[in-house]
């Protein structure tokens, strides 16, 4: 089963956080957990695990206070010029 890092939920439902918010580390870390449930039980399912346990692992990073200032300021600027479209979509 082919492993994909876009399916990793925190809210929202699978297969709809952008990449940049999953932390790569986080997520070899994950797997290190995910092998030693596989230890205790054989039927646990990689996806699965990563969805119950996706705010205990940290896979998704916080949002920095300075990072949504910013998406404000951007969202503001580019909302007040008609039909401009910054291909800034990290809002």
């Amino acid at each position: 089963m082919p492993f994909s890092m876009t399916c990793v939920p925190r809210s929202l439902p699978p297969c709809v956080q952008p990449l940049e918010t999953i932390s790569l580390e986080m997520v070899f870390c994950g797997l290190y957990h995910y092998s030693r449930a596989c230890w205790d039980d054989t039927s646990v399912e990689l996806m699965l695990f990563f969805t119950q346990h996706a705010k205990l692992l940290g896979l998704v990073t916080a949002k920095r206070r300075r990072h949504r200032q910013r998406d404000s300021q951007w969202a503001d600027i580019w909302c007040q010029l008609e039909g401009a479209n910054p291909g800034y979509s990290y809002l």
